[in-house]
């Protein structure tokens, strides 16, 4: 059976799509956004807005900018 990975952006809009490429933020595991190719516009990494970002997309949870300085401070 093979294992097909979905683009997280599309998916939390109700659509399937392969996705092609992997971002993640080294030391932190859970922030990782699997992309298709489509979705090459996101924050750069190790920034709050990334981290925001990835939190509101994967887990549905709206950080505050203090909360999203604290998690990258403290990796």
């Amino acid at each position: 059976m093979a294992k097909i990975t979905v683009c997280d952006i599309c998916l939390d809009n109700d659509v399937l799509k392969e996705a092609k490429h992997r971002i993640s933020l080294r030391g932190m595991r859970g922030l990782r956004l699997d992309l298709c190719n489509e979705h090459k516009n996101i924050p750069p990494k190790n920034t709050v807005e990334y981290v925001r970002f990835v939190y509101k997309v994967c887990l549905k949870i709206n950080l505050t900018k203090e909360q999203a300085e604290r998690m990258l401070k403290s990796r």
